[in-house]
């Protein structure tokens, strides 16, 4: 058992037609419901409500609320995403600012562990290297792809699901098929032999 959850990417996006920074806050923490919750409760002051407000109010401050619009920002920055796109509706982004804005909003998140599958699909020469750069920067995120160059790029260990067995090796892609081809080759020679 974890005390560290895990999230998926690519992440689903509950209301499309909300502003992407809505949208990246909803997936960072429920910092809307937080906040209706604090409104209703506002002024009342019997205990049950009492507790409730400090509860709300506890989670938004440990998850940042008050400076989360800031954070997204700058993340998406680092992701090359306009500040003006944050304004659109997430559903008029296109694929590639949907994904930047996404991974953005993942990393952002508290006690979370990553798994990216193919994070650089709908993406552009460009838009590819703007992830890859931001992901050499990131820690603690699984990456399923099968883009070599990305794998290379931002992955310091490779894990590999063979049938037997389930192996862990230092280095990206290219130094883990360098390997298995000794290996291969190794077991062929004994196979001759």
């Amino acid at each position: 058992r974890s005390s560290v959850g895990f999230e998926y990417f690519p992440y689903p996006v509950t209301h499309p037609e909300a502003s992407a920074m809505e949208a990246a806050k909803e997936v960072v923490a429920p910092f809307a419901r937080w906040e209706r919750e604090m409104e209703r409760l506002c002024g009342k002051t019997d205990e049950a409500s009492l507790a409730a407000y400090g509860e709300a109010m506890e989670q938004y401050l440990l998850h940042e609320g008050y400076t989360i619009e800031e954070a997204i920002r700058k993340e998406a920055s680092l992701l090359e995403v306009k500040d003006e796109a944050l304004g659109r509706p997430f559903g008029t982004l296109s694929c590639g600012e949907q994904t930047k804005v996404l991974l953005a909003a993942l990393f952002l998140k508290k006690n979370r562990f990553l798994l990216l599958d193919e994070p650089t699909n709908h993406l552009d020469a460009s838009g590819r290297g703007a992830v890859e750069a931001y992901l050499r920067t990131k820690k603690g995120f699984l990456l399923v792809s099968h883009d070599r160059a990305l794998l290379d790029a931002v992955t310091d260990h490779t894990l590999a699901v063979n049938r037997r067995n389930i192996e862990i090796q230092k280095g990206g892609f290219s130094a883990w098929q360098a390997q298995k081809e000794r290996r291969d080759r190794m077991e062929a020679a004994q196979n001759e032999r």
